[in-house]
């Protein structure tokens, strides 16, 4: 009887750690899964990130290319623009400009105090 109860024992043991490395490597096949899992949701992150970095840079680019245009665009125009500000200012200003000009000297061609007030606003 003491055999029996000894090899009953034995029995016992060896299908607890049956379970035991069982749960074991039910446990290690989940961790395995859900890092698998893990790891294709990092790479489709990194593809993502990776194609909106090559979009930005695209654009980054384009833009560089849009500014230096302008820029060699309008080194070429500055000197035009200069006339025609100068132009276009004495166009605005016409007569009226030369009668304030008139009157800031009297007729006979002497200074005139002319008050600041009437030309600058706030004053």
């Amino acid at each position: 009887m003491l055999f029996v109860w000894a090899e009953t024992v034995i029995i016992r043991e060896k299908e607890e750690e049956k379970r035991s490395n069982i749960n074991e490597l039910e446990r290690a096949i989940r961790l395995h899964n859900q890092l698998e899992a893990r790891d294709a949701q990092l790479r489709a992150e990194a593809q993502a990130c990776q194609a909106r970095a090559s979009a930005q840079e695209a654009a980054a680019t384009s833009l560089q290319a849009q500014l230096q245009q302008a820029v060699g665009m309008r080194g070429g125009v500055w000197a035009q623009d200069s006339i025609v500000e100068e132009e276009g200012l004495l166009c605005a200003v016409g007569n009226r400009g030369l009668e304030d000009a008139e009157s800031a000297y009297g007729s006979d061609g002497g200074d005139v105090a002319v008050s600041a007030s009437k030309y600058l606003p706030g004053m």
